[in-house]
């Protein structure tokens, strides 16, 4: 019922304004390995850009019109289920680099209000946040894995791991 990917948006591609009519154009899919590592000396890895791109049920809830520094973006998913799993209420914050308003509020014992912007759409909680945390844990797992050198993926991994135990 959930499809989730994260995408990194590749520096290279041309400047125009057709970002969302051809998006591929622009975001490479976390698994072209190929293609990350064509433009590896080119990525700014403290400022990743990137889209993690929602959809459920067939309907795009969150797409590449929201793309920011992906991997801090991922953080902000993982710290969220956290205050809203150990609360049972409600919690929000803005995108790290843009003024785009990102929350989870739970409604009742199994759906969870997923916030995005001006938009809102309930969602069963535990199928949601399940994903969520696969494919955060994906991305990490795909940063680690592209840039062995780096340390991009050893915290996000452990919070990950400490959020899996509670969900």
């Amino acid at each position: 019922m959930f499809s989730i990917n994260s995408y990194i948006l590749d520096p290279n591609a041309p400047k125009s304004g057709d970002l969302l009519e051809n998006p591929r154009k622009y975001f490479i899919l976390i698994d072209d390995r190929d293609w990350i590592k064509a433009i590896e000396h080119d990525l700014d890895l403290k400022y990743l850009n990137g889209a993690i791109v929602i959809e459920y049920c067939g309907s795009t809830i969150m797409d590449y019109r929201y793309w920011d520094l992906v991997d801090q973006l991922w953080m902000y998913f993982i710290h969220l289920m956290g205050e809203v799993d150990q609360s049972g209420g409600k919690a929000q914050m803005f995108f790290p680099d843009q003024p785009v308003r990102l929350g989870l509020e739970c409604i009742g014992k199994n759906d969870v209000l997923f916030i995005l912007d001006d938009g809102k759409w309930s969602l069963p909680k535990k199928e949601f946040f399940q994903e969520l945390v696969n494919q955060a844990e994906h991305f990490f797992r795909r940063l680690q894995e592209y840039f062995p050198d780096q340390d991009l993926a050893v915290r996000p991994l452990k919070e990950i791991g400490q959020l899996k135990t509670t969900l």
